[in-house]
């Protein structure tokens, strides 16, 4: 079973918009499906690391503040996925829109 340890090395590898990578290339290399590397964003972002994504970029570690702001839009759109720890709506489940984010790579939270 693929973890969320596995996802958080790939991605610290990918650092910022600029160095995005796609579901598609992540699920390959951790072998994974995509739902399930979708699941495990989803859970590292209720974690509190700063996983952006968009369509243009694919998935990265925020960089700065902006760049966690411009991922919004894109995880309020996504279809709801309810989860225990975070029941609700898209919007609602979503950190980087609630600004949990911005705090913890500004430091500002353990």
């Amino acid at each position: 079973m693929q973890t969320n340890d596995q996802l958080v090395t790939l991605l610290s590898r990918h650092i910022g918009k600029g160095n995005g990578i796609g579901v598609k290339d992540i699920a390959r290399q951790i072998g994974a499906n995509e739902r399930h590397v979708r699941t495990m964003v989803s859970d590292l972002r209720d974690e509190g690391l700063a996983v952006c994504g968009t369509p243009r970029h694919g998935y990265y570690i925020a960089a700065t503040p902006e760049e966690l702001e411009e991922t919004c839009p894109f995880c309020a759109a996504a279809p709801c996925t309810a989860s225990a720890s975070n029941p609700g709506c898209a919007a609602s489940r979503c950190p980087i829109c609630w600004g949990s984010f911005t705090c913890r790579l500004k430091g500002d939270q353990p």
